[in-house]
């Protein structure tokens, strides 16, 4: 809906009055509800990890256990020296041990193979549908137990084809399941930007008239649209090396219109500031589950991955699907009725985009059953 204030004159008698003119603004509202009845059912996460070469690099380059240049080329990291993969097999090794109390996990891991090659099967399946996770506890541990094996054999290689990646998981019928009566989430681990689409438009052996003029060669515009994510944007890298920001984004909001979000973790030195901070937070803004996890170590992905945990676990806490903006442009309703926010109520978390209820409200949806559900809406007004 578009609003725009003109300018009016009103008269009253012999006054006159003048609203002066404002730049007209678009506002969107959306809706999202949910029944409550007894306890949520543990919900789908679908681990999806970026196995790319540059997982070898070292965390911490300057560490004197990582001779200079290690994790590049034919130059292993010694075992002495914290490389990105070693990092996050500890840390998922550690979350895979007691997912089984949070969530229902699957793996799918990317690229395939030594250059860009994109998933066409999951490692590990997300376990069968069902509406009874107690009787499912041991099928839930051997499910864990095989993701932490699978990731523990994982040896980086090629490219970081993740448009492709997040394409191929937002199509398993696991996720897409409507009346299993769980949320589906995706949970991107990456240590850097998206790459390897072959129908990139600002590929670098093809120059663009747009950019470039007819006839000319590569120039300084299309060498910036490309947005060169290796070494070298040439031969069989001139669309693959480009970085694929806008394809990935596609991506995610595809999944988030299916109803699945994607919680995005980046990890290393690469993913905290500059482009890498931006084009990962662009994909947590569309994936519906707050902002982007940042670690720069192995403490701070751990720190991340029990922070999500939390976040799925908490029996009153709701995450939103969309940023209200600003951020008290929110309204819950419970049973129908307008709740205002209070200490005994409900608050808005902005950092991650949640409804945390408190108080006799927390306990009444805590002691809901299938007999007594509590109804919950959230109207999220966003002005674009």
């Amino acid at each position: 809906m578009r609003l725009a204030l003109l300018a009016v004159v009103l008269f009253s008698g012999c006054q006159v009055q003048e609203f002066q003119r404002v730049s007209p603004f678009a506002v969107s509202q959306q809706r999202e509800g949910t029944l409550v009845a007894h306890r949520v059912l543990k919900p789908n996460l679908m681990l999806l990890l970026d196995t790319s070469g540059s997982m070898l690099l070292p965390v911490n380059p300057a560490a004197p256990q990582c001779p200079a240049n290690c994790g590049t080329g034919s130059a292993p990291c010694p075992a002495a020296c914290a490389t990105r993969i070693s990092e996050v097999k500890a840390t998922l090794d550690a979350f895979l041990t007691t997912s089984v109390t949070s969530a229902r996990v699957g793996l799918t891991t990317f690229p395939t193979d030594a250059v860009c090659g994109a998933p066409s099967s999951v490692r590990v399946e997300l376990p069968p549908s069902t509406f009874d996770d107690d009787a499912q506890s041991l099928e839930l541990e051997a499910r864990a137990q095989q993701a932490r094996a699978v990731v523990q054999a994982v040896s980086p290689m090629g490219g970081t084809p993740t448009a492709e990646a997040l394409r191929f998981v937002g199509a398993l019928p696991s996720l897409q399941d409507a009346n299993d009566l769980r949320n589906d989430f995706v949970v991107l681990v990456t240590d850097g930007l998206p790459n390897c689409n072959d129908g990139h438009p600002a590929n670098l052996c093809q120059p663009d008239a747009t950019l470039c003029g007819a006839g000319a060669a590569v120039c300084a515009a299309q060498r910036e649209a490309c947005g060169c994510t290796v070494s070298s944007c040439e031969g069989a890298l001139c669309a693959k090396g480009c970085l694929d920001d806008e394809g990935t984004l596609a991506a995610v909001e595809a999944l988030r219109q299916r109803g699945i979000r994607t919680v995005v973790v980046g990890f290393g030195a690469d993913v905290v500031s500059g482009e890498a901070s931006r084009v990962l937070g662009a994909l947590a803004n569309a994936g519906g589950f707050g902002q982007p996890f940042s670690a720069a170590n192995g403490a701070e992905l751990s720190a991340a991955f029990q922070r999500i945990v939390r976040d799925l676990e908490t029996p009153c806490a709701y995450v939103l699907g969309a940023i209200p903006t600003p951020s008290n442009a929110l309204a819950v309703l419970v049973d129908g009725a307008d709740v205002q926010p209070g200490d005994d109520t409900w608050s808005y978390d902005a950092q991650g985009n949640k409804v945390v209820f408190t108080g006799p409200l927390c306990a009444r949806l805590e002691a809901s059953t299938s007999a007594t559900p509590v109804a919950l809406e959230f109207r999220v007004v966003q002005r674009l």
